[in-house]
């Protein structure tokens, strides 16, 4: 139980969208969402041959016991991404992944030390990735909820790997929420609290507007 509001706890449910063990369908492509440095997050993704969305792992940097202390660039934390799919999805394909519109930002992670974009950076250490339009938080939320709450032929439209993912999962049931006040009346501000739980969760926005468009609210 987490202070504030939260933003999914109606659309999501732990008995409906977790699964135990979910394993990755070796004909369809891996599908990357991203948020931005210097707490980066990666969430690997799949759409299966129905529709259905399927959220494999999560990987988040910056984060020290729990904590966000440590800063992480872009290279680095492509790398270590691209390390993990190595070593746990050998030899399948990655389509163009999704991430925020920040990732066309300049930065000075470049080679020989030129200024590129985090996008052209991903692109040199192997990842195609394309950004999202608006940057609008409700309509990336929107979206989101419209997958949350879709069935497809009696299944969920979404479902999570319950190990590989634990903070999407907390963050869906309550810890990616909103501020209030005191009295617990009004929210402060319309963006989320960026905690442990924000930086996934957003990624992962950004994959359902990228991918199954955008919804307005």
């Amino acid at each position: 139980i987490y202070p504030g509001v939260p933003v999914y706890a109606k659309n999501f449910s732990s008995t409906i969208h977790l699964r135990n063990d979910l394993a990755p369908l070796k004909d369809r492509p891996l599908i990357l969402c991203w948020d931005n440095p210097p707490t980066p997050a990666c969430v690997i993704t799949q759409v299966a041959p129905g529709g259905q969305w399927r959220i494999l792992q999560e990987i988040q940097g910056g984060f020290v016991q729990g904590k966000i202390t440590q800063a992480v660039g872009i290279r680095e934390f492509a790398r270590q991404v691209m390390q993990i799919l190595r070593e746990r999805y050998p030899g399948m394909k990655m389509a163009a992944g999704w991430g925020d519109p920040a990732l066309r930002g300049p930065s000075n992670e470049g080679k020989d030390g030129r200024t590129a974009t985090l996008v052209d950076i991903l692109l040199e250490e192997g990842f195609r990735v394309n950004t999202t339009n608006p940057n609008d938080t409700a309509s990336r939320q929107e979206s989101l909820r419209a997958k949350l709450t879709e069935l497809i032929d009696g299944e969920p439209a979404v479902v999570v790997d319950r190990a590989l993912c634990p903070l999407i999962a907390e963050g869906l049931a309550g810890g990616y929420r909103y501020n209030v006040v005191p009295d617990q009346t009004r929210l402060i501000g319309g963006d989320a609290v960026k905690n442990e739980f924000s930086h996934v969760v957003e990624a992962l926005e950004q994959g359902a507007m990228g991918l199954f468009g955008v919804v307005k609210p």
